[in-house]
């Protein structure tokens, strides 16, 4: 986020939105990789519900799945 870098993020990103839509999928995969953490795992799963569990609505957070398909991807990779 340093000033030196305000040129590449007007190239990558479009948007306010985008840099942080980005910005909280790099958090979310940095977390993924603390896998020893009983805390982390129990709201990793609990994500994993919320997103991929069909309710009588088909209404589902694609963002949020594809976070937690890298997440998985990271953290059984270890």
């Amino acid at each position: 986020m340093e000033e030196r870098f305000d040129l590449l993020r007007r190239y990558l990103f479009q948007s306010q939105t985008d840099l942080e839509r980005f910005r909280q999928l790099i958090v979310n995969v940095v977390l993924a990789t603390d896998i020893f953490d009983k805390e982390l795992n129990d709201q990793r799963k609990a994500r994993w519900e919320k997103a991929f569990t069909v309710t009588g609505e088909r209404s589902f957070n694609m963002d949020l799945r594809a976070t937690i398909i890298i997440e998985r991807k990271f953290t059984s990779a270890k």
